[in-house]
């Protein structure tokens, strides 16, 4: 039975940022908030809202096909403006930097996300394994400072960097830009259309949109066309070229003979493209509910340890340690929680596990160090 209080309360943050989820998701999330009710404020609520019914999660050099496709094109202009919406807590934004640098080209970015705690994450530029966890060895020692277990960007790749929160449809930009990252949003916006129109107005002449891999609108094709050596990838359609280019790319373009012929034909196409989309939304949708079923639930259990809630954070880690069994965090705090219930041997084990499932994570070492001789 959803708790209609929160449900409500939810609705309400929603509407306020004018986001969009689908029904299933949505349960699922008040399911997950009706299990710690008794520790959760309004605030506490906005923040899960925007943290986890939005696109949170995220890690350097995301779609590493559209990074190298940017070192290539990059030295061909001698200034480039960059929008990065839904930028989470910056790993992107940070990323490009990290190219742009590499390859010499002058050039300013703005990321901008609904949530406000993940915009001052990003202006703080410290992370920890789990984002960096694609990265080698050599873009480590490049890219960051470690400090403690943190992942900390260096200065250099700070430079040109601005961060702002805000919700993309309600923000006013007193520029243009050469490329926008809009990976992940459409999922999320209101009204797509309305979205889709605001980043092709932007956007400069012969402007770059960069889609999430996989993700696929029609409503793009029409002012956008895909770049073959990267198709998540949208080069923007001068004004003049829409009339046909987009004509196009929805269906095949008939002859004037052809247009009382076939009016069944067509039909089938549309039917078909808004299938294609259907099915694509639906596939995309059900990879990132498993990835927001966990990083929600991770952050409420270190809200719990952080606030000596060990029974909460107990049962809600009964429950990851089932859906997550092989992710090294679940382990981890399991340790955390049994150290904090002085039951040192158990902590020890469940610490083992996490080493065990993820060995560059320092603070796990650390923890293991603070078992020894004990228990």
């Amino acid at each position: 039975m959803v708790n209609e209080n929160l449900a409500t309360q939810v609705s309400r943050i929603l509407s306020k940022h004018r986001l969009k989820i689908n029904d299933r998701t949505l349960k699922r999330f008040l399911t997950a908030l009706e299990s710690i009710n008794d520790v959760l404020t309004p605030e506490l609520i906005e923040i899960l809202v925007l943290d986890n019914l939005t696109i949170g999660e995220s890690y350097f050099f995301r779609d590493r096909k559209v990074y190298n496709f940017l070192r290539k094109i990059l030295p061909s202009k001698s200034d480039w403006t960059v929008l990065s919406i839904g930028c989470s807590r910056g790993e992107e934004v940070y990323s490009f930097s990290m190219v742009a640098k590499e390859v010499g080209a002058n050039f300013e970015i703005t990321g901008l996300d609904v949530s406000p705690q993940r915009i001052e994450e990003a202006k703080v530029g410290c992370y920890k394994f789990w984002s960096v966890r694609f990265l080698d060895e050599n873009e480590l020692e490049s890219f960051f400072n470690k400090v403690g277990d943190k992942f900390c960007v260096k200065s250099d790749y700070r430079t040109n960097v601005t961060f702002t929160a805000g919700n993309f449809l309600s923000t006013s930009f007193d520029k243009k830009f050469d490329i926008i990252f809009a990976r992940r949003v459409l999922l999320y916006v209101e009204n797509e259309g309305l979205a889709i129109k605001k980043m092709y107005d932007l956007l400069q002449d012969e402007g770059l949109l960069v889609l999430g891999l996989g993700e696929y609108f029609p409503q793009v094709l029409e002012i956008f066309e895909p770049i073959a050596e990267c198709p998540c990838v949208y080069r923007k359609i001068q004004r003049k070229e829409i009339a046909t280019t987009a004509y196009k790319n929805v269906s095949e373009i008939r002859k004037t003979a052809d247009f009382t012929a076939k009016p069944r034909a067509e039909n089938a196409n549309v039917k078909d493209e808004s299938k294609k989309l259907k099915a694509q939304k639906e596939v995309i949708t059900k990879t990132l509910e498993r990835e927001l079923n966990l990083e929600p639930a991770l952050r409420v259990v270190e809200h719990c340890l952080e606030n000596k809630k060990l029974i909460e954070a107990e049962n809600f880690l009964r429950k990851l340690v089932h859906n997550f069994p092989t992710h090294y965090l679940v382990w981890k705090y399991l340790g955390i929680l049994e150290m904090e219930k002085g039951n040192v041997r158990i902590a020890k084990e469940y610490l083992k596990k996490a080493a065990f499932l993820n060995h560059l994570d320092d603070e796990i070492w650390q923890l293991l160090r603070l078992t020894k001789g004990n228990g």
